[in-house]
């Protein structure tokens, strides 16, 4: 369906030992090559590399699929500059590989040294990508590309201009002065970075990281009125033994609202003013798939001796907005 659908050939290719690359190619004819961990020659990463450039006719990007999984984790000492072009750091069918406790954590996302930030910190580049797996619902990648055409959604996947939604209508474009993001430049004196950020509802924050820390963020403002505060929290739970429901609620009282919830998961089944209310079970390792962790965010505005209520698995904690607002717990 020119303009509206683009199908791209691809395969996955699977190894135990070094995790599982999704390769994906070009604008080609079909008959492109589909190569296997179990067959001599390419056992490993390199090999796979080594068989793709051995057919320039038929350009490829290779995705590392679930790189924190203890299970088939990815293996960052493999690393091609010419295929290594992106990396898929959340899945539907799983959850978040971005780091060690991250939010929404995989279930068997355990393996020290694998995630997406370790291969960020061993100094290897490549863009991001979200997708899904097995039919576990969907999340998207997103490519900065001149046409809905098969060879410009592999440009701008090649050249890493990608980001990484949890839903649909997510845009999120990064440039530094002219240059698109996922490109390599050398720039002297000041760094003059531009966000365009796109969401499904009102954006709550946008932060810039560096290394995995936020080194700026800018978040919607709302009009406060003399002398409220607005606070920020994130309610985590997880890392249980065994497979553990989290059912619980979030609610203010004494003047205080919720505002622009920053991330709105699949856990929420219920959201106003006054509360916010949520259903999640987490999984242990090796058991079937779904997250380890859990958890909402929301913002919450009003005076400062307003009180939020947690209630989680049978017990309640109360805080008062002021204690919050100075870091207490």
């Amino acid at each position: 369906m020119p303009g509206r659908f683009v199908p791209l050939y691809g395969f996955e290719w699977t190894s135990a030992d070094t995790g599982h690359q999704n390769v994906i190619y070009g604008d080609v004819a079909r008959g492109a090559p589909i190569f296997s961990a179990f067959a001599d020659g390419t056992t490993t990463p390199d090999g796979l590399w080594q068989a793709l450039a051995e057919h320039p006719a038929y350009p490829a990007v290779t995705v590392p699929h679930h790189p924190g999984s203890a299970m088939v984790h990815n293996d960052w000492d493999y690393h091609d500059p010419r295929y290594s072009r992106l990396v898929e750091v959340f899945q539907a069918c799983r959850g978040n590989y971005e780091s060690d406790s991250c939010f929404r954590q995989y279930s068997d996302g355990t393996a020290d040294g694998t995630f997406m930030l370790d291969g960020l910190r061993r100094g290897h580049r490549f863009g991001l990508i979200a997708s899904s797996d097995h039919g576990h619902g969907a999340s998207y990648v997103g490519v900065l590309a001149r046409s809905l055409s098969r060879a410009d959604v592999f440009d701008g996947l090649w050249s890493r201009r990608t980001c990484a939604a949890t839903t649909r209508g997510v845009i999120a474009d990064l440039r530094l002065g002219p240059h698109l993001m996922g490109s390599e430049v050398t720039w002297d004196g000041p760094r003059p970075l531009t966000v365009h950020a796109r969401g499904y509802a009102e954006l709550a924050r946008v932060d810039i990281l560096r290394d995995g820390e936020v080194v700026h963020s800018v978040r919607g403002e709302p009009r406060l009125r003399d002398g409220h505060v607005r606070v920020d929290l994130r309610v985590e739970w997880g890392k249980a033994d065994v497979t553990m429901c989290w059912d619980g609620r979030l609610r203010v009282t004494g003047g205080a609202r919720l505002l622009l919830p920053e991330f709105v998961g699949p856990e929420v089944v219920a959201m106003d003013e006054d509360s916010v209310a949520w259903e999640h079970v987490t999984h242990s390792f090796g058991e079937p798939y779904g997250a380890q962790r859990g958890g909402v965010e929301v913002s919450v505005c009003g005076p400062p001796d307003a009180v939020v209520h947690v209630e989680c698995r049978g017990r309640t904690a109360a805080f008062e907005l002021t204690k919050l607002a100075a870091g207490a717990s």
